[in-house]
């Protein structure tokens, strides 16, 4: 899943330096930390993993919607049994890499926001037997939607809570024999927001 990070992190570069940073600009990078919920059915028991990224927001003063870049990464990892694999440690975790457009308004130091767009999201696990291990990842394209708010504290300071949904399916393979297909990549998403605006 590594590899997914090279494409959105020069496109985060090109976003931060691009014209939009000019004086006539309005952008939001907001570090998101909260939790990402899976469907328990093709995760548990890692279903519920704790989630860190950003939520950016780039564009002109006049827009009337602004560019919505995103990155959220989660992880966990439990001790289970299993009836192929026996005793082992369970890892799993998921990046999604989103774009779109937000809308966010601006009622004094009150900013709440909805946005929605296309999501490549990556989703890994791993089952640790102490003695070998075997791994699987995959990735897909799927949407997403969301809504917050922020409170702007001082000149540039931001503090609120985010919350979305976002959907994609993979297909995991482990090799010797065993694929699981479907895997429900997306999921509900809740956190506290923090960072800074111009």
């Amino acid at each position: 899943m590594r590899k997914l990070w090279v494409p959105p992190a020069l496109l985060v570069v090109a976003l931060l330096f691009c014209p939009t940073a000019a004086a006539d600009a309005v952008g939001h990078v907001n570090f998101f930390l909260g939790q990402k919920s899976l469907d328990s059915d093709d995760w548990d028991p890692v279903d519920k993993q704790p989630e860190f990224g950003a939520v950016m927001s780039f564009g002109g003063t006049e827009w009337p919607v602004l560019i919505a870049a995103d990155v959220l990464t989660s992880g966990d990892e439990e001790d289970v049994s299993d009836s192929f694999f026996g005793t082992s440690t369970l890892k799993a975790g998921t990046l999604e890499v989103a774009f779109g457009a937000r809308k966010i308004w601006d009622m004094k130091n009150t900013h709440p926001y909805v946005g929605g767009g296309i999501a490549l999201i990556g989703a890994g696990a791993e089952y640790d037997t102490g003695v070998f291990d075997v791994d699987a990842d995959d990735s897909a394209i799927g949407p997403w939607v969301g809504g917050g708010v922020f409170w702007r504290l001082g000149s540039h300071f931001n503090l609120g809570f985010d919350a979305r949904w976002s959907d994609a399916e993979v297909d995991l393979d482990f090799g010797l024999g065993v694929v699981a297909q479907d895997v429900k990549a997306g999921g509900f998403h809740g956190g506290v927001t923090v960072g800074f605006g111009w």
